[in-house]
């Protein structure tokens, strides 16, 4: 028996007639477009629900404990979801879920973490993963607070300051609890994210010198936000007389702030960091207080630390300041993030724009119109590439690499660009070696690659004297060595083959429809041999295109046929005299 989803939704008066508007509304725009199914895991603020509504989306909601108690008992009906939107605090079992929900595009989480995300998983299935990046607003201007409220209070030891005046013997010497202004003080960001940036934004505000260290970002992009980059992390040590920490936490980053960099700091500096709590070492940290080498500390502490002897005598220290995880959220922060999200994910199920996709950061450049065109040329020659080959070889591959070259109203050597192109290059070539599989430009570079082919991007550094404005230049590497090597470009609107292995002297052509190459000696009555077999057949030739080249013994002959030959006719064609390597490539046409 089926879980009911819809029993276990918590409606309250004002969705509920949202529900009814918004199907009635639905029921007269059927004949437009098929409703998108939304599941809603843990939502803890329902304006991610009414925008769903309000866009026309069907929306069920359920706790995630429900939810997993249904998929162990196969109570639950998941396959007719478009979407799923789960809160930052929920884990899910995602590979065994996505094995049920087969129509899943799209998982959406708001807020800018997704570590509790299982990304391969979703990867693999072919389903974006969003999230509120900083670029999109995401914590940074909350967190930027955060750090700001965290540094005021450090500085001018306020938390001890109202703790004593609780006392009721308090002692009247108040002396011990005077601190430093901020103004004309050295405030070093470390890491120049949107919250770095804000941060600085506002030191600035309060008469603060603003320095970072950011080898990612130019000196004049940190000048136009009124910063200045330090070449190295030493120099903003020396110079700063507080820092603030804003990288991701990584094996580099884990502990980078240890006794060596202390060493570099000014006497006395005072540490922040929201978010980042694993970028201080402890010991390094408990020494620095207890030698005053270190004059105040301001930490968000996570849920779960580790209890060490050193991390508690840091906490305990009077001049600490902690603060539990998510203390830096904020009453209409959450609100906003479950509306942006929400916006977020029916911009993307409508392929309108696909804004903080965490697994394809390339995915927005598929929407761009200039860009089409290319991605449908890759994808042809990944077709058409698999086609060459005989159905044994396929299996051969190990290796792709994709190189391009200049570019027609958008540049398609930017990394970005590439990884588009790559993905489509892939699509292709998986749909021919795999035809029973379904792959899109997310999945399909992750698949071949979890098959052992070694995908690679290049620059091209020639396109053999063809002079083009742009060039997609591929080359399969076989089990063995050998290779095969195609080019495309596009002209004008339309995606066109260059060059097939050593070929190039040969009028460029649409890689769509049936195909049939074939090499031949170059000598009269060597082709008229395999037009009178195609004509016998009663199969019409649409155009034909023939390469001679002095660095080749044999010609090359390209035939678009209206029609696919049956085997038997290939096998005549094979037979004659002077013609080898018969290949027949079925591309189907372009959308």
């Amino acid at each position: 028996m089926l879980l009911n989803l819809r029993s276990l939704r918590v409606l309250r008066g004002h969705r509920a007639l949202s529900t009814l508007l918004v199907q009635s509304h639905k029921s007269s725009n059927a004949f437009i477009r098929a409703p998108k199914h939304v599941l809603c895991l843990d939502v803890t603020d329902s304006v991610c629900i009414d925008e769903f509504l309000q866009q026309g989306l069907n929306v069920d909601e359920i706790s995630s404990s429900n939810l997993i108690d249904a998929l162990s008992t196969d109570g639950v009906d998941l396959s007719k979801y478009d979407a799923l939107l789960m809160d930052r605090q929920t884990r899910l079992p995602l590979s065994e879920l996505l094995q049920y929900a087969t129509k899943l595009k799209l998982i959406g989480v708001p807020g800018s973490q997704t570590s509790h995300v299982d990304i391969v998983a979703a990867t693999s299935k072919g389903v974006m993963v969003q999230h509120i990046g900083t670029d999109l607003g995401g914590k940074s201007a909350v967190e930027a607070e955060m750090v700001m409220s965290l540094l005021l209070q450090v500085v001018r030891k306020i938390p001890l300051a109202v703790a004593d005046t609780r006392l009721s013997d308090r002692d009247t010497d108040n002396s011990r609890f005077t601190g430093e202004e901020l103004q004309g003080k050295a405030i070093g960001i470390v890491g120049l994210n949107a919250t770095g940036q804000r941060v600085g934004q506002l030191a600035t505000a309060m008469g603060m010198k603003v320095l970072a260290y950011d080898p990612t970002v130019s000196e004049e992009a940190a000048a136009i936000s009124g910063i200045s980059k330090c070449s190295t992390l030493k120099e903003l040590y020396e110079t700063s007389d507080v820092l603030s920490f804003h990288v991701p936490l990584t094996t580099m980053t884990r502990n980078m702030f240890n006794a060596k960099a202390l060493s570099q700091c000014k006497k006395g500096v005072r540490l922040v960091s929201v978010g980042g709590f694993g970028v201080f070492d402890g010991e390094t940290i408990a020494a620095g207080l207890a030698s005053e080498t270190i004059g105040g500390v301001a930490l968000e502490i996570p849920t779960e630390m580790e209890t060490s002897d050193a991390w508690k005598s840091v906490l305990e220290h009077p001049s600490t300041i902690s603060v539990p995880h998510n203390a830096n959220a904020a009453s209409d922060e959450s609100a906003r993030m479950y509306k942006m999200i929400a916006e977020n994910m029916c911009a993307a199920l409508e392929e309108r724009e696909f804004p903080g996709v965490v697994n394809g950061v390339f995915m927005p450049l598929t929407l761009v119109p200039e860009m089409k065109p290319f991605l449908a040329l890759s994808e042809s020659l990944g077709k058409f590439l698999m086609e060459l080959l005989p159905e044994k070889s396929r299996k051969d591959l190990r290796g792709v690499t994709i190189s391009t070259r200049g570019g027609k109203d958008i540049n398609i050597t930017t990394p970005k660009a590439r990884s588009a192109l790559q993905s489509a290059l892939m699509k292709g070539i998986l749909s021919v070696s795999h035809p029973d599989s379904t792959y899109s430009y997310l999945n399909a570079s992750l698949v071949a690659m979890g098959q052992g082919i070694d995908v690679r991007m290049s620059d091209l550094e020639n396109d053999n004297g063809l002079r083009l404005k742009n060039a997609v230049h591929v080359e399969l590497e076989l089990r063995g060595g050998n290779r095969v090597v195609v080019m495309g470009s596009v002209f004008g609107e339309e995606p066109r083959i260059v060059q097939i292995e050593n070929y190039t002297e040969f009028p460029a052509f649409k890689p769509q429809g049936t195909l049939l190459f074939f090499n031949n000696e170059d000598r009269p009555g060597a082709i008229s041999h395999v037009l009178e077999k195609l004509a016998e057949a009663k199969i019409n030739i649409a155009s034909m295109g023939l390469a001679r080249q002095d660095d080749q013994p044999l010609a090359l002959g390209i035939l678009s046929l209206d029609s696919e030959p049956a085997q038997e006719v290939l096998e005549r064609i094979q037979n004659l005299d002077g013609i080898t390597n018969l290949r027949l490539a079925r591309l189907g046409n372009q959308e």
